[in-house]
């Protein structure tokens, strides 16, 4: 196999690849991006397993082929080399043979014999939907699906749809983010638990500024595609926590916060919280919300706001980590904290979006 590329593009084809690569994994070939050249083309694919990513461009194809190659190695070297046109080049026994200018360099491949085959997307397959409906949903809900691979539904991001509302709700056991919309662009029924790692690549890709994205499910996979990027996510099988059953109906406690000076205190105080649990204190008295952070190694901190509350001191100890994450996709000025004592935390906007938002926190018990 030979090409010719300018080193940007193949840069950027590269670079969007590391997201996917499993860095953590002892197989070889999923720490590979394959990269084939056919008919004027050039499409690179990485892969998890999980979440699956395809690009392609144009290229000045010398020699049709295909090689895997480290995605990771291949990416700091594109990183380093100099600007202008890189030739690539598949030699004896799948050594690699990159040039650009007068930097020179040869890289271990392997064959693609084992790398695992990506769904193939008809076009028909998908339906196209303005980005910042997509972007909003999941911008209100991802950060609360955990990152732990051993957590394995609450990875997944609950995609509800009927004909008349779309929810997406996430949880990782001690906090829940849910959005509702009204479903005015015709997204068809549907129940599916999406895994957070294929929410994040949909994100990535709509940051790059289209205004529509091609969306739709396939045999136990969900699709997003913008112009010749395709992400493809397996579908999580598994039953989805019934996460009602959490949120209090009637609650003792409804004070007005101001988000941003909420969340100016809580970053401060944030640099004296727990190593290990990043707990700081909140405590309600009379008027006054403190925030307090502790820590042996360091020292403490505290501070204080004005807040709409009278009655007897309440104290709780929050995660900050989930309180910070919490409030930076909050758009409203203010919040409203709605709870019943040694219950759940309920946060909400204080004026109403073009779609309904909650985020719940369990305090913690120290």
């Amino acid at each position: 196999m030979i090409f010719e590329l300018n080193k940007e593009t193949f840069l950027n084809l590269i670079q969007k690849s590391q997201s996917i690569v499993d860095k953590k994994t002892t197989s070889q070939i999923l720490q590979n991006v394959k990269i084939e050249a056919y008919s004027g083309r050039l499409m690179i694919t990485a892969t998890d397993m999980e979440v699956g990513f395809r690009d392609f461009t144009d290229a000045e194809i010398e020699k049709e082929g295909c090689i895997t190659v480290s995605a990771r190695k291949l990416f700091e070297v594109l990183k380093e080399i100099g600007e202008g046109v890189i030739r690539f080049e598949v030699q004896r026994n799948n050594w690699i043979h990159l040039t650009c200018g007068s930097a020179e360099f040869k890289l271990v491949g392997m064959p693609d014999d084992d790398f695992p085959n990506l769904l193939e997307v008809p076009e028909e397959a998908l339906i196209e939907l303005k980005s910042e409906v997509l972007d909003t949903l999941a911008a209100k809900s991802v950060y609360a699906a955990s990152s732990d691979q051993n957590k394995h539904v609450y990875r997944g991001v609950l995609f509800k749809v009927n004909a008349d509302v779309i929810n997406m709700v996430s949880t990782d056991g001690h906090r829940l983010a849910r959005i509702t919309m009204d479903n005015t662009i015709g997204i068809p029924d549907m129940e599916i638990l999406v895994p957070r790692k294929g929410i994040l690549e949909m994100q990535r890709m709509i940051s790059e500024g289209s205004e529509t994205m091609k969306f739709g499910t396939l045999q136990n996979h969900i699709v997003f595609r913008l112009g010749n990027q395709t992400t493809i996510a397996r579908l999580i099988d598994a039953q989805f926590p019934d996460f009602e059953m959490v949120i209090p109906r009637n609650v003792e406690h409804d004070i007005r916060v101001d988000r941003m000076q909420f969340f100016d205190i809580c970053r401060r105080v944030s640099l004296f919280s727990d190593l290990k649990t990043h707990t700081i204190l909140l405590s309600l008295d009379n008027g006054i919300m403190q925030v307090d952070g502790s820590t042996p190694e360091y020292g403490e901190a505290h501070d204080q706001m004005s807040v709409n509350y009278e009655g007897d001191v309440i104290r709780l100890n929050f995660n900050v980590t989930y309180l910070l994450e919490m409030l930076r996709v909050f758009e409203s000025d203010d919040i409203f904290m709605r709870f019943n004592e040694g219950g759940p935390v309920i946060f909400e906007p204080s004026v109403k979006e073009e779609y309904d938002y909650m985020a719940l926190i369990m305090p913690m018990i120290i």
